[in-house]
């Protein structure tokens, strides 16, 4: 299967293995001060290399104003709409319903502009049905309490900013992730060895007891009845 803006496939393979292939990365994960004096030591003269300095700084600070004009912009609408005191500040705006609507429009504009340039992406249906048939030690339980959301926000931006494969919530929240890893914990893991001993044993018990030969012939028989 896939899923634009960030291809996920899963496939059935022989043996009953999963693969699991993924579109490569936007970014390629390096340090900035190593590419950019590996790329100056590949340069002959020295009033030169020292404008490519130069030309990497520009680039650097535009890159940092642009950002740093964004979280202010984001700073100022958020202030508005604090659960703490963003109720507050509204009235003091004296704000009518329809520029308040036009402020939370330019928030989540001003927001997914700045998700969208860190390279975060917005997790698909797909994505979800993969991460959901994984087996992952990490698990972190989370419950959106579904009644206290706001329909109609995301509604309205995705309606007038349309996004391809948006996932059956997007109308009351989304989930972005960003990059590929791997994760790592350190447990005894006890069901886990548990389950893997128990598999084991009652895989070694049918191939001895010519068990395994049986049922995979009755369920070849259930296939071609079907």
């Amino acid at each position: 299967m896939e899923a634009g803006g960030g291809t996920v496939e899963r496939m059935r393979m022989g043996g009953g293995k999963d693969v699991i292939r993924l579109e490569r990365e936007s970014v390629i994960p390096i340090l900035k001060p190593k590419l950019v004096m590996k790329l100056a030591d590949l340069i002959e003269h020295d009033y030169d290399r020292a404008e490519y300095l130069k030309l990497c700084k520009r680039v650097e600070y535009t890159i940092r104003a642009w950002y740093l004009l964004q979280f202010e912009d984001l700073k100022q609408l958020y202030s508005l709409f604090d659960p703490v005191h963003g109720a507050h500040k509204l009235e003091q705006q004296n704000l009518s319903p329809e520029e308040i609507d036009a402020l939370e429009q330019n928030f989540l504009l001003y927001f997914f502009q700045v998700m969208e340039k860190s390279n975060f992406k917005i997790v698909t249906d797909e994505e979800i049905d993969v991460a959901h048939c994984g087996q992952y030690l990490l698990n972190l339980p989370i419950k959106v309490d579904e009644s206290k959301l706001d329909k109609r926000l995301l509604s309205r931006y995705f309606n007038d900013h349309p996004h391809e494969n948006l996932p059956d919530f997007s109308d009351k929240y989304v989930i972005f992730h960003r990059g590929i890893g791997v994760d790592q914990t350190t447990d005894y893991f006890i069901m886990e060895k548990l389950d893997m001993i128990i598999s084991r044993t009652w895989l070694w018990f049918l191939k001895k007891t010519r068990l395994q030969i049986l049922f995979s012939r009755r369920s070849s028989r259930t296939t071609k009845s079907y």
